[in-house]
């Protein structure tokens, strides 16, 4: 998994056409899985722009993540914070403005 984020660190974000949005800026993990579920892509002029991405649907290989997005969804999308973890709310507003559902997590168990 650590080889995985540091080779997403390297990588380009293309859009679903294979245009470039941008280079990959920070990586976001499942907090219950510790899988990658988003990443940051710099865009924008001189990647001034940092936006979310999901990770939903991409294909990762050879320094490329392939998002099943247009560029311009992709530059619209929310900006991204300094804050290293998301918020429930900011998840669901990502995933809402790429189409993708939002899945509550299941509350934890108290036992």
């Amino acid at each position: 998994m650590a080889d995985q984020r540091e080779g997403l660190r390297k990588s380009i974000v293309i859009d679903d056409e294979g245009s470039r949005i941008g280079s990959v800026g920070r990586i976001y993990l499942d907090d219950a899985t510790g899988e990658v579920t988003f990443l940051t892509a710099r865009a924008g002029l001189f990647g001034q722009r940092e936006v979310f991405v999901p990770l939903a649907g991409a294909l990762v290989s050879d320094g490329l993540v392939e998002v099943p997005f247009s560029t311009e969804l992709v530059k619209r999308a929310p900006l991204a914070t300094d804050d290293p973890h998301l918020t429930p709310d900011q998840e669901a507003a990502i995933l809402r403005h790429y189409g993708l559902p939002f899945i509550l997590p299941e509350p934890s168990s108290l036992n």
